[in-house]
């Protein structure tokens, strides 16, 4: 993962563009007072959402199976 002010990305958007499709590199763009976004390829993003979304369901069964 790299890390780059919204500036920098802003200015150099090709470049880092073409690095995340080709590449599938991360790149973290802070921006603000302490603020980020993430940019990653959306096949990434696909499996962690769907990660995410099954630990959630597996967590609130086993809660509710603990009652």
């Amino acid at each position: 993962m790299k890390t780059v002010t919204l500036k920098e990305f802003e200015l150099n958007f090709d470049v880092f563009m073409d690095d995340i499709i080709e590449n599938g590199r991360h790149y973290k763009i802070t921006y603000g007072d302490n603020k980020a976004v993430m940019m990653v390829p959306y096949e990434e993003y696909q499996l962690l959402l769907n990660t995410y979304q099954d630990w959630v369901e597996e967590t609130k069964n086993n809660v509710e199976d603990s009652f």
